[in-house]
């Protein structure tokens, strides 16, 4: 390594999305979450045994209809708030995190899986791709959230490489 600056070991961040789907159950079980929202979500997968909710702004009638930047949901309703490749495609994630910290439960799981290095793909529009300290702060600046883990995995496709996040809200965090 260089005197000239620091970098990282690669192996110190990786975080597999098999890993990290293991502390997501093992968080559930062991904390008797119940409720789950899945921003952007496209369908309960078969193995989750949360009651489950969506919301999209596309407006199917078994989704809750809502911009999670601007985001009208209760707070603290949900034991886990979660997204799969949705902050990629938001124009405001600072606004979004925000509200999905709002949204979950105190004592309760972030869980967001987005792109590092990935192709430009538009469903609606593209817009960022995170390193594992940019995600986290995008979480940790509401001052609300203690990240558990977050770090990089590559995809079965050559130099496509996912980040995924895990944290949890503190319990007494200010929800405003």
């Amino acid at each position: 390594m260089s005197k000239a600056g620091r970098h990282p070991d690669m192996n110190l961040l990786l975080f597999p999305e098999i890993e990290a789907n293991k502390i997501f159950l093992r968080f559930i079980e062991e904390r008797k979450y119940k409720s789950m929202l899945d921003v952007g979500g496209k369908g309960k997968p078969k193995w989750l045994k949360l009651e489950y909710s969506a919301s999209n702004i596309n407006g199917k009638p078994e989704f809750i209809n809502d911009d999670i930047c601007d985001s009208k949901i209760q707070s603290n309703s949900f034991d886990v708030v979660y997204s799969h490749y949705v902050f990629e495609h938001l124009l405001n994630p600072f606004e979004a995190a925000k509200h999905c910290v709002r949204i979950c439960k105190e004592g309760g799981l972030l869980y967001h899986v987005t792109v590092f290095s990935w192709p430009l793909h538009i469903a609606p529009i593209d817009c960022f791709r995170y390193t594992h300290t940019g995600l986290a702060h995008i979480f940790e600046r509401t001052n609300q959230v203690k990240t558990i883990k977050c770090g990089y995995s590559q995809k079965e496709i050559p130099d496509r490489w996912i980040v995924t996040y895990l944290g949890e809200k503190y319990t007494g965090g200010n929800n405003e």
